[in-house]
């Protein structure tokens, strides 16, 4: 499971914990990852996210995302 801090502009930012897959839709594909691919993933910004884990899925909107960082220990 791995922890996403989204940053936004402005400076502010949120943190998800126990994400074990992430959806998105760009304008060629949908774009599914889940394991290794989480950490090692090149994310486009400007696109809703979807987050999932055990428990939840989590829409992320993509407006003021300027960042995404990924972390397997958390932050």
């Amino acid at each position: 499971m791995y922890t996403l801090q989204i940053n936004y502009s402005g400076g502010s930012h949120k943190v998800y914990n126990g994400i074990d897959k992430i959806e998105y839709q760009t304008f060629l594909e949908n774009v599914k990852i889940s394991g290794e691919e989480i950490l090692n993933h090149r994310f486009t910004l400007g696109h809703d996210i979807n987050l999932f884990s055990r428990n939840q899925k989590i829409l992320i909107p993509r407006q003021g995302i300027v960042g995404i960082l990924v972390s397997k220990e958390g932050f």
